[in-house]
């Protein structure tokens, strides 16, 4: 007891127990004084306040409360004795009623201290048992987790514990105390080593392990966890099956694989389809460039009617031999998106009047009445391609020709089917005709390759089917699309829209003003000398009848391109005709070999036609490369042939449509 108060003495709390001191005096002499006034002794009083004083602090000790508030209460109780005292009550009772209050607050505070404690007890054990669940919860993740959990000794890299998928997966040769790394290949040891000597603080390890003596395969990820000293003490391991996903992984490559060779057969397949039409396309093409000249000059003579009869049959048939191989080569370069279009200035105008003027012949043949507009806000100069868009409104105007009745219409017209942009013109032609029309059953397959709205329709009317394919495709090249509105019996209307960009103005000084029409002696061309070079014996006879026709005998023909620069060194020459393919020196070798020769000796460059059946997408470039000044595309009749002469010879060109035109390089 002594040093229980002695520790209250010298407690932190020394100034609150010497204000208790102070007023327990205070009050005593305060009671003495009352009790000596009353007539009672001093003495015994004293004695009673003593010891209520030390009951304070007997009580603040025992509740662990602090002693002002004890004090407080003990005063309280001091007050009611005092009370009990002046009412008359004896000494004893007021002794025993004030040590029944003093017990009764010592009661008190020590049950308001047990229940304290005994919620502290419950939500203790409240929190025990959630930790005891969590822990259970924890545990069943940890032995059912489809991966594998381990712990190992840091030094020695000895398995101190696992779950039970690292059984599934190692069977017994995992047991508590065996060392990691002999779990795996001998070849993987150093590397299963590095990764525990060098943890990645749980970042798993992109390469593979695999486990000894089995087919599976892990990836793997290390923690480590340290003492208080930053000193490894464990080391915990996660590793994660993935032989199923490296399975898939290596089936996907494999497919991959497949896939890719696959492409890459299928492109060359394509490029070898592709060398195949070309070399189709130009063995086809040379006889016909015979069979068609030849017709060509046959119309020009004294023939019986008969005889001109079964001309045009050749020539018809020849035409549309052509045709049909125009489309192959074009569907075959949209396939394998081969197509491209040319960008330069062109005047939409005078397309669209040459396209409809072309068509004309057969308009009036069939006793079709066609007609054109172009509204007044189509500008006359665009740029785009030209031949792509005269191969479209041909086969748009042809097709409403053919499937028009005698007696009935084509109109064709041209405006704009939204503003124009910055820098460019939205353009819209409209052919519109009074055919039979098509079933809107029919319409959704129009477009598709080789497609017919009726087989009746090819016996009748002829076509492969693939005209309006391509044409749509070189539409949505265009940045634009093809519609159809039809009606049985009523007619058809083909909705063409494209983009075309608009126009520089360009200022050409050395250009000269010609008339219209061209009079015969601007076209002369009997003074000119011609050079050709072609190695088919037949294509030089029709060459040489063509040329004659046009009044031109100054020609040299040859049957090589050494041959042709040869006589090009020797003689002077106006314009120079060269076929493409040739043995020993093919014509693009030969035109290289005259460029670089004119240069050596300062000569004016002669204009260099290639006439060739090679009809590919990179054959202007070719030309230009080779520094050609032109091309011409067999097979080709006189006009053809004498247009080109005249362009480039720098001479002024009918103004007449013509099926076969010239293109510059």
């Amino acid at each position: 007891m002594t040093s229980k108060f002695g520790n209250v003495f010298q407690s932190s709390k020394g100034p609150q127990i010497s204000l208790i001191l102070i007023r327990s005096v205070a009050t005593t002499i305060c009671v003495c004084l009352v009790q000596l006034a009353a007539g009672r002794e001093a003495p015994g009083y004293i004695l009673h306040m003593l010891t209520i004083w030390m009951g304070t602090l007997f009580a603040s000790q025992l509740t662990g409360r602090s002693e002002i508030t004890v004090f407080i209460g003990a005063s309280k109780i001091l007050f009611c004795g005092l009370c009990m005292s002046y009412m008359g009550n004896d000494m004893k009772e007021i002794i025993l009623a004030c040590f029944l209050l003093t017990m009764t607050a010592v009661m008190s505070q020590f049950y308001k201290k047990f229940m304290k404690q005994l919620m502290l007890v419950e939500r203790t054990t409240a929190k025990n048992k959630e930790v005891d669940r969590m822990i259970r919860v924890y545990r069943d993740l940890y032995q059912f987790a489809p991966v594998i959990f381990m712990s190992l000794d840091a030094k020695t890299h000895a398995v101190i514990d696992f779950n039970k998928k690292g059984v599934e997966i190692f069977g017994n040769a995992l047991v508590s105390g065996v060392n990691f790394v002999n779990l795996f290949c001998e070849e993987l040891s150093r590397q299963v080593r590095d990764a525990l000597n060098y943890p990645n603080n749980g970042m798993e390890d992109e390469s593979y392990l695999k486990v000894k003596d089995q087919d599976k395969y892990l990836t793997m990820c290390v923690s480590a966890l340290e003492d208080n000293e930053s000193k490894l003490k464990l080391l915990h391991v996660i590793l994660i099956d993935v032989t199923e996903s490296r399975q898939a992984q290596q089936n996907v490559n494999q497919l991959n694989i497949k896939l890719t060779e696959a492409k890459e057969s299928a492109e060359k397949s394509n490029l070898d389809k592709s060398r195949f039409l070309a070399i189709t396309s130009h063995e086809l093409r040379t006889p016909l460039h015979g069979v068609i000249c030849s017709c060509d000059l046959l119309n020009d003579t004294k023939l019986e009617p008969e005889q001109n009869k079964l001309v045009n049959v050749i020539g018809s048939c020849s035409t549309i031999l052509v045709d049909l191989i125009n489309k192959i080569m074009d569907f075959s370069k949209i396939e394998a998106d081969a197509m491209q279009l040319e960008d330069a200035r062109f005047d939409l105008h005078h397309v669209v009047e040459t396209v409809c003027f072309g068509l004309s012949s057969k308009a009036i043949k069939r006793k079709v009445h066609l007609t054109t507009s172009l509204k007044p806000n189509v500008p006359q100069y665009v740029s785009g391609d030209s031949t792509r868009l005269s191969q479209i409104l041909v086969n748009l105007i042809g097709n409403a020709l053919k499937f028009t009745e005698a007696g009935g219409s084509v109109h064709v017209s041209v405006g704009l089917h939204k503003p124009d942009e910055q820098d460019q013109h939205f353009i819209k032609f409209v052919v519109k005709d009074t055919g039979i029309g098509i079933p809107k059953s029919s319409i959704p397959i129009l477009f598709n390759d080789f497609s017919q709205v009726d087989t009746s329709t090819t016996r009748k009317f002829g076509g492969t089917g693939l005209g309006l394919a391509i044409s749509r495709r070189i539409a949505e090249l265009m940045k634009g699309d093809i519609t159809v509105d039809s009606e049985i019996g009523v007619g058809s209307t083909f909705t063409f829209t494209c983009a075309a960009k608009k126009a520089k103005q360009e200022v050409n000084v050395n250009s000269k003003l010609i008339s219209p029409r061209e009079s015969d002696i601007v076209c002369d061309l009997t003074f000119v000398k011609v050079l050709v070079a072609e190695d088919s014996s037949i294509n030089r006879a029709v060459m040489m009848r063509m040329l004659n026709k046009l009044g031109i005998f100054d020609v040299v023909m040859c049957p090589d391109g050494e041959k042709a620069v040869e006589a090009f060194k020797k003689q002077k020459f106006n314009v120079v005709l060269m076929d493409g393919s040739m043995p020993i020196m093919d014509g693009y070798i030969a035109s290289k070999t005259i460029r670089s020769y004119e240069a050596e000796n300062n000569l004016v460059p002669t204009p260099i036609i290639a006439v060739t059946a090679n009809a590919t997408s990179q054959l202007m470039q070719m030309c230009h490369d080779a520094g050609m000044t032109s091309y011409l595309i067999k097979p080709l009749v006189v006009k053809g042939l004498k247009e080109g002469l005249l362009s480039a010879l720098g001479m002024s060109i009918p103004n007449e449509s013509t099926e076969y035109g010239i293109v510059d390089c």
